[in-house]
């Protein structure tokens, strides 16, 4: 059995232990997140939280294997707590509940896959990459994901975050576009599709939303 009280400080152990309702822990670098966690889900399932409905979820692959790792090390149910990255939760869920969406089987675009296929898209409008006032491939891929997980347009964040490429914001606008339809036209889904869809599928669709919560 873990001692929590000798192994974490008061702070971490009061986020370990607070089981009920929401909690928001704000910790910076070198903090012991990954050990607040792990002990976080130990406590509870030694507290009768049932593993498969705990969820955990962090930015990297190397990151969740780690802490399911540790937390499974203490106690072997551990084991049975579902894990991974945002958008690999995403696709689990987006796969079972693809149809509710109107998609039929899709295919995922890794990062090179998404680059090229903007790169290609800037081609098939016409648009001259030779330009040096306009971005290539991985920084348009770069403008257009920046400008769909911040909600803004495209113009915005070239005149804030890329102010070299001032002007030409309507261009990757068009770009944006188009790259969109074509992504339409393949059943194909990039990183950024996969957590826009998700927050769509749960926005529109209660029941999926709470057999989610439920579980």
């Amino acid at each position: 059995m873990i001692d929590f009280e000798n192994e974490l400080n008061p702070s971490q152990l009061e986020a370990v232990r607070t089981v009920d309702g929401p909690l928001l822990v704000i910790a910076g670098a070198g903090s012991g997140k990954t050990r607040v966690i792990e002990y976080r889900v130990l406590y509870l399932v030694q507290n009768n939280v049932a593993p498969g409905s705990i969820l955990l979820l962090t930015f990297t692959r190397k990151a969740a294997a780690q802490m399911l790792s540790r937390a499974s090390r203490h106690d072997a149910r551990c084991s049975h707590v579902e894990g991974g990255t945002f958008h690999s939760f995403a696709y689990r869920v987006l796969k079972k509940y693809a149809s509710r969406l109107g998609f039929g089987v899709f295919t995922i675009l890794d990062e090179a896959d998404a680059e090229n296929a903007v790169h290609l898209c800037v081609g098939k409008l016409g648009i001259d990459t030779k330009d040096r006032r306009f971005p290539r491939k991985d920084t348009l891929r770069k403008i257009i994901s920046m400008s769909v997980n911040k909600g803004r347009t495209v113009e915005d964040i070239v005149d804030t975050e890329y102010p070299n490429f001032t002007g030409r914001g309507p261009d990757i606008e068009r770009v944006r576009n188009e790259y969109a339809a074509y992504k339409f036209s393949k059943g194909y889904l990039d990183y950024d599709d996969l957590l826009v869809y998700l927050a769509l599928l749960l926005s529109r669709h209660e029941d999926i939303r709470k057999n989610l919560a439920d579980r």
